[in-house]
């Protein structure tokens, strides 16, 4: 799985986290009744914490460690991490190509 991190979202990690590190979790988006519930992939700044270590691989990408889960790979070929922005407020985001 290639993990990808576009400039500005690179840019944002290195100001906003002491650690230079992004978590990239698996999130449950509810469906409909006719629609299941879809596993999405989420990011956060940060580390994961102490607990959540077995679940997680842990790599390096232009300087910045990526800790992603382990299911990942299994669901996407690629992951991009970018920042997205709302008024004033920017924010990460990530997407995932099957």
């Amino acid at each position: 799985m290639d993990i990808i991190l576009e400039p500005d979202a690179r840019n944002y990690i290195m100001e906003k986290n002491k650690d230079k590190a992004v978590t990239i979790e698996i999130v449950k988006r509810p469906g409909s009744c006719c629609v299941g519930d879809a596993q999405v992939p989420s990011t956060r700044l940060g580390r994961i914490g102490a607990d959540k270590t077995h679940s997680y691989r842990e790599t390096a990408v232009d300087g910045i460690t990526v800790y992603y889960h382990e299911d990942l790979p299994a669901l996407y070929r690629c992951l991009v991490v970018k920042t997205e922005k709302l008024l004033f407020f920017k924010h990460l985001a990530v997407s995932g190509e099957y």
